[in-house]
């Protein structure tokens, strides 16, 4: 099973066509106008789905054996929707926390618009796990952040579209990818608890998967995941 981890920013192109927007408005204009519109009509800044773009996306989980992280970020939506629409279909099974499961809407919309779709993605991401859902079943589910760090987890960013924004308009889409690997690794390491919690696979299984998490993150070149290796289990809580 793979772990989903998903990225949205404002369609500042949507946005300016619906809106009739002067060109002269720059994107961080146009994104506050949408946002403060947003504000005095719901209370919030969430965009509905349809103005939302896809910028980011990982999965990560045990494929055939071995563990395999599968991620991208960049401005190309389409190339976006193409390979994360491809690895889903090629995916025995996937899980979500209640972030992701919120934005199917958006990326059922996006690939709409955009056209794109693959033979037998949809029908496994519409048989996403929600993990949240399944673990908080009378209450609003919590943020992922929050319960890996209750769990033991190292500490992480919270799903911020503020900072996520802030990303993208410095280009710095390696410090984007990041941070989606590190949620959508955290999804399926709650998954696995999940799963032996409800019996599914015995304690001493989950324990052999995570040790043999953290010696492939401790030799993968990337520092967010050595760091994440590094500082797993300093929490006292487990």
């Amino acid at each position: 099973m793979l772990a989903i981890a998903l990225d949205f920013l404002p369609d500042v192109a949507g946005l300016r066509l619906l809106n009739r927007l002067p060109a002269e408005l720059s994107d961080v204009e146009v994104a506050e106008y949408a946002f403060q519109r947003r504000r005095a009509a719901r209370g919030s800044d969430s965009l509905p789905p349809h103005l939302l773009r896809l910028s980011g996306f990982a999965l990560f989980g045990v494929q055939d054996g071995q563990f395999r992280l599968c991620s991208q970020a960049s401005v190309d939506e389409a190339g976006l929707l193409g390979a994360f629409l491809d690895t889903c279909a090629a995916a025995p099974a996937l899980a979500c926390w209640s972030e992701v499961e919120a934005r199917l809407d958006a990326l059922r919309l996006r690939a709409l618009q955009a056209g794109v779709g693959r033979d037998g993605a949809w029908p496994r991401l519409n048989a996403c796990v929600p993990l949240a859902a399944e673990l908080c079943r009378a209450e609003a589910p919590p943020a992922l952040a929050e319960v890996a760090r209750l769990a033991g987890l190292p500490l992480m960013r919270a799903a911020d579209e503020e900072w996520q924004w802030q990303r993208v308009l410095a280009g710095d889409w390696l410090a984007l990818q990041g941070q989606i690997e590190l949620r959508a690794l955290v999804a399926w390491l709650l998954q696995r608890r999940q799963q032996s919690l409800s019996g599914l696979i015995g304690q001493a299984d989950r324990e052999a998967d995570e040790a043999r998490l953290r010696e492939w993150l401790q030799v993968q070149p990337a520092p967010h995941l050595q760091s994440f290796a590094m500082t797993w289990g300093q929490s006292t809580r487990r």
